[in-house]
């Protein structure tokens, strides 16, 4: 029988800081599972804090409550006693309420009290993680298994499409296709058969990004941002899609798609949505920013993604807007040279950080 923490709000009880519970139906509805025993749990109470209590928020490595006193010695007594019980009943999963100064996974309240969620983890989720256990928050229940939800179901669906739509045409396909567009505006052809290669590319990503997580090391890592990464598969098939589209088009009306324009739009808004899903990375050993320094420190790991988001962002915008250019040289460069300074300067940076953190111990 496995043995999960659980946020004892999450399961009906009344221990938040206004005196009410923040019951869960997915979490509430693990307790009828015969293999699953769930230990519920408060940190804040357990630390020593009455409720109702004033609500509190993380400011750096303290929490303060909305009158600005300290509270974070209560918050650090709660952690520690939830981490004792989790070492008694041999826990090695935690599932926490989102957005808590002790209980929150991913993102919490940045400490203004206005409602601003920022990037980190609760008090006590950065304890049980240190000491290896996984947590996750409430959202994230239904990704325990990486179950096979809809959107996993609509990633092989659009998976399937370009393969789908090579067979519908093929016959009709002239002997020679475009295969290659050139910034001098030359096109390369290749045999009609290259066709199947570029369409086949698509479910053969889509098979190889499932089963990723599972022969990751780190495969606990993906439930937190699975919803991030399934997102990312979902543009990527979308991508290859157009590209199989763009294929056919011009095969049978060359000039029709201004290509370069496209390409580069596409590419532009691929980076813009990498960069919103870096922060939410956590470790592993396929997506990323997989440098020995990163893989080395979750802290290094957390603030060189939280840097190479905004620069991919960036890159994204700037590639995108640069795809309208008049020429097709300029539009290359556009995409091309903020994408190797969004690699190349967080890769830079995870080493100046880990030096850092090394020089600090």
């Amino acid at each position: 029988m496995k043995t999960i923490l659980v946020s004892a709000c999450l399961l009906g009880v009344c221990c938040r800081y206004d005196g009410k519970e923040k019951r869960n139906e997915a979490v509430t509805a693990l307790l009828e599972r015969e293999d699953l025993r769930l230990i519920p749990v408060c940190p804040e109470q357990m630390g020593g804090l009455s409720t109702p209590r004033l609500p509190c928020e993380m400011q750096g490595d303290k929490v303060i409550n909305s009158m600005g006193e300290d509270m974070t010695k209560y918050f650090a007594e709660g952690a520690r006693q939830v981490l004792k019980i989790a070492r008694l009943y041999h826990c090695d999963l935690a599932i926490l309420k989102e957005r808590s100064p002790s209980c929150g996974a991913g993102q919490i309240y940045d400490g203004t009290f206005t409602g601003t969620l920022t990037n980190g983890d609760g008090m006590t989720a950065q304890l049980l993680r240190r000491h290896g256990i996984l947590v996750i928050g409430e959202s994230h229940i239904e990704s325990l298994n990486h179950s096979i939800n809809k959107k996993q179901i609509f990633i092989w669906i659009l998976s399937a499409l370009p393969v789908l739509l090579t067979a519908i045409v093929y016959r009709a396909l002239p002997a020679q296709i475009p295969t290659n567009w050139g910034i001098d505006k030359t096109v390369t052809y290749g045999d009609k058969s290259t066709i199947w290669l570029i369409a086949g590319m698509s479910p053969f990503l889509g098979t190889l990004f499932y089963f990723l997580p599972a022969i990751d090391p780190k495969k606990r890592n993906y439930i937190n941002f699975m919803d991030a990464y399934q997102s990312f598969q979902l543009f990527m098939q979308l991508f290859l899609l157009v590209i199989t589209g763009i294929i056919v088009v011009e095969s049978f009306r060359p000039g029709t798609i201004k290509v370069s324009t496209v390409v580069c739009a596409m590419c532009g808004l691929l980076f813009v949505m990498m960069g919103n899903m870096m922060p939410k990375i956590q470790q592993n050993y396929f997506c990323g920013f997989k440098t020995p320094w990163t893989l080395s420190s979750e802290a290094v790991w957390n603030k060189t993604h939280r840097m190479g988001g905004k620069l991919f962002l960036a890159a994204g915008l700037i590639g995108f807007l640069g795809a309208f250019l008049p020429e097709d040289r300029w539009k290359m460069f556009g995409l091309l040279i903020p994408v190797i300074a969004a690699v190349t300067v967080p890769c830079v940076m995870s080493y100046v950080w880990f030096r850092r953190e090394q020089r600090a111990l």
